[in-house]
C-alpha cells in the first residue's frame, strides 16, 4: 500500500499521564476490529523520549497493569496475551542489527490477525514492518518555546515545559480510519489536561 501523502499528525500532549492516556485511548480504537487485522505502531525516537512509556500506555488500555510492561531491550519481544485471542507484542529492534536476526526471534509468527505490535526503535528496520501501520515519532520537549513551537495552537507555554511531542504518519486505509477515531479521543484527553 502506498504511503500517505497527507502530512503528519502532530500533538503535544502537556504530561505523562496525557501521554498514556493518549496511548489508552488508541488501544481502545485498535480494540474495535483488532480481531481482523494486524496493527503495528513503529515507534520511533532517542533515548527516553517515552516509546516504552507509550507502549505502557497501549497495555494500559488492553487492561494490562502497565507497571508490569518493562523494555524488550535485552529479550527482543514481550507478550502479553490478549482477551479474546492474539497478543500484544512489545519488540525493541535497538540490538538487532539485519532482518535475518529479527526473523531468528519469531517475528514472522506474530504477522497474524489479531496481534498489536508495538516496536521501539522501527526506524532501525523500516522495510521488515507490515505496510499498514502508523509510525509514532515521539520526542522530549524540554522548554517552553520548544512546545510553541510545535503547533500554534499550545495555548500557555508554561504548560509544555517536559511535555512529548508525537508525530504520527500512518499508511494504509485502515490506518488513517484509525488515526481519525484516535483523533477525536486526543481532543477528548487535552480538555480534561
Amino acid at each position: 500500500m502506498d504511503r500517505d501523502a497527507s502530512p503528519p499528525f502532530c500533538w503535544i500532549s502537556p504530561t505523562p499521564e496525557s501521554t498514556l492516556s493518549a496511548a489508552a485511548a488508541l488501544a481502545a480504537v485498535i480494540e474495535r476490529e483488532r480481531r481482523e487485522t494486524l496493527c503495528t505502531i513503529g515507534l520511533r525516537g532517542a533515548l527516553g523520549a517515552g516509546k516504552t512509556a507509550f507502549v505502557q500506555g497501549l497495555a494500559s488500555g488492553f487492561g494490562f497493569d502497565p507497571v508490569q510492561v518493562s523494555s524488550p531491550t535485552f529479550t527482543i519481544c514481550n507478550e502479553y496475551p490478549l482477551a479474546g485471542g492474539g497478543v500484544l507484542a512489545h519488540l525493541d529492534l535497538y540490538r538487532i542489527e539485519s532482518e535475518g536476526e529479527l526473523e531468528a526471534t519469531g517475528f514472522l509468527d506474530l504477522l497474524e490477525p489479531g496481534n498489536v505490535l508495538a516496536v521501539e526503535w522501527a526506524d532501525r528496520l523500516p522495510g521488515v514492518l507490515p505496510a499498514e501501520r502508523f509510525d509514532l515519532d515521539l520526542e522530549r520537549l524540554a522548554t517552553p518555546d520548544a512546545g510553541l513551537a510545535a503547533t500554534a495552537e499550545v495555548g500557555d507555554a508554561t504548560a509544555f515545559v517536559g511535555a512529548r511531542r508525537l508525530q504520527l504518519t500512518n499508511a494504509g486505509v485502515g490506518a488513517r480510519e484509525r488515526l481519525a477515531r484516535w483523533t477525536e479521543a486526543l481532543d477528548a484527553i487535552l480538555q480534561r489536561a
